[in-house]
């Protein structure tokens, strides 16, 4: 084998084991996978490049970002010299191409906007006003938005900048986020055209209705879309069963369910949802919760026709029957957790392929798990 095909086959093999040193595939010991890919490209130069191509296609946060500015030494330039017409034209930074060639391998990114050192901060906000609308990360597909709890300090709103249109996935679990990332969100969420995958786990954003859901209308190949933290209205929901991709939905509903859900169900167009996971407590006596449920699901029947995996779980904080009339007759219980169950039979049809109900009384430390 000639020299320049052993290195060749070199070369390829070297791509695949940086491949499998990916630290997406190994999220138990990420920071080691990305330290020991770091150490192989600056000990081999012929590692250097799959090193590098697996390292910036996926970034635990902003930081790889803001240590290549200043290792380029483009971050001093904008955060010293004052925004204005006086300010050096960023793109001709004899380094810019060099940093632009790295901003286009990221296609993935967590971003945390709980407070970061002022240079940081400083750095996205100086840049943001040079880029003149031009995308930073032009390639990213997935974006992971955590935080925990801010604190006092301000939020660092502006690592949000590197969100661009092209992103398809999109996940936002801030707890205890505030006012604070509320416009932000709804700017984000205004500028992803492109995206059809989101997952929210945020308190403040959806409690109390105070997140505006229905800007997500202007997301037309939304087809996968999860709420989860404290109950959202289902009303806010209503602009989003227009959207004509939409395929899967799974959200976490108020106490106020069962009325909820009939209006939701009476006005949404959802011909074309195929998955559907509704998850809700409730706090109503068993008579109650019995009738509103029932109607509930004939809405629902009445509302999906294409519908193949329905997930329902229900958690009840007052018993579904009485311990009075369950010492007296026993039989009382399985006719209330049937009675559940009939308005979903006519979901019987040949698309259908899951059917699970599962009620949890926790008064009592019970719970029904009913499939199909």
């Amino acid at each position: 084998m000639a020299a320049s095909s052993r290195l060749a086959l070199t070369q390829d093999i070297l791509y695949v084991l940086a491949e499998h040193m990916d630290p997406d595939l190994v999220r138990d010991d990420a920071l080691a996978a990305r330290q020991a890919l770091g150490r192989c490209a600056m000990a081999w130069s012929s590692f250097t490049e799959p090193a590098l191509k697996v390292l910036w296609r996926s970034l635990p946060d902003d930081a790889p970002l803001v240590s290549l500015l200043f290792t380029l030494g483009i971050a001093p330039i904008i955060t010293s010299c004052p925004s204005g017409a006086s300010s050096p034209d960023i793109h001709t930074h004899p380094t810019w191409d060099r940093f632009r060639a790295y901003t286009s391998r990221v296609r993935r990114m967590r971003l945390d906007p709980c407070p970061r050192q002022l240079p940081q901060r400083r750095v996205w906000k100086a840049l943001l006003v040079r880029m003149g609308g031009e995308a930073i990360l032009p390639l990213l597909h997935t974006v992971d938005v955590q935080s925990g709890w801010p604190g006092s300090a301000p939020l660092n709103v502006e690592v949000l900048s590197l969100i661009s249109s092209s992103v398809k996935s999109m996940s936002w679990h801030c707890v205890h986020s505030g006012p604070s990332l509320r416009n932000p969100f709804h700017r984000v969420c205004a500028m992803l055209t492109r995206l059809e995958t989101l997952s929210i786990h945020a308190f403040d954003l959806v409690h109390n209705g105070t997140m505006d859901i229905g800007i997500l209308k202007t997301c037309t190949r939304l087809r996968d879309l999860t709420v989860f933290g404290p109950p959202l209205d289902m009303k806010d929901l209503v602009p989003l069963t227009d959207l004509p991709a939409m395929k899967t939905l799974s959200i976490t509903m108020s106490p106020r369910v069962w009325e909820e859900m009939i209006a939701f169900f009476q006005h949404a167009h959802l011909p074309q949802l195929q998955s559907l996971t509704l998850t809700a407590n409730h706090h109503h006596d068993r008579s109650r919760f019995i009738l509103r449920q029932c109607e509930a699901f004939r809405a629902l029947v009445a509302c999906v026709s294409s519908l193949t995996d329905l997930t329902i779980n229900i958690v009840v904080y007052k018993p579904l029957v009485e311990p009075s009339l369950l010492a007296d007759d026993s039989k009382d219980e399985p006719l209330a957790i049937s009675s559940l169950v009939e308005p979903l039979l006519c979901l019987h049809h040949d698309a259908l392929r899951r059917l699970c109900l599962r009620v949890e009384d926790v008064s009592t430390g019970t719970s029904y798990d009913i499939r199909r």
